[in-house]
């Protein structure tokens, strides 16, 4: 599964042996626990679950500084943020963490669970959402009169 825009390309990089595409998983973890980092330059998003996901497995993230993606990192703890669109940028990011050790990688990763835990926890954000939920009612209702 990709948009048909890039169907050309993604097979040519595929055929030069450049990437391996493998389409559409149920089952993502596999391909996270093989990673260091997961790398999402994205030029729009809503909330990612790509990175969402890779950073709950421990991942460290390389992404746009933009809504969306934004906040599944700390930059420069748990990955790093780049300007939309900027591929020198995004480079030298991506070679930054290549060139840290494998024990700063895993750290990256780890803060990155860490944040997950603290920020996305299911609980908390149910929790904070009725919270919302109930304020707009009761202020409206107090509006309304």
């Amino acid at each position: 599964f990709f948009e048909d825009e890039y169907e050309f390309e993604v097979k040519k990089l595929q055929k030069e042996g450049i990437i391996n595409f493998h389409g559409f998983q149920e089952e993502v973890r596999p391909f996270y626990t093989k990673a260091n980092c997961i790398v999402l330059p994205s030029y729009h998003e809503g909330m990612s679950n790509v990175l969402l996901e890779a950073a709950a497995t421990g991942r460290a993230l390389i992404t746009s500084n933009i809504p969306g993606c934004k906040e599944a990192v700390l930059d420069g703890k748990s990955g790093y943020l780049c300007p939309v669109k900027d591929y020198e940028r995004l480079y030298q990011v991506m070679e930054k963490f290549i060139n840290l050790s494998a024990d700063e990688r895993e750290a990256m990763g780890k803060v990155g669970r860490t944040w997950m835990e603290k920020a996305f926890d299911k609980k908390k954000v149910i929790a904070e959402t009725v919270d919302e939920i109930v304020q707009c009612n009761i202020y409206d209702y107090y509006i309304m009169r």
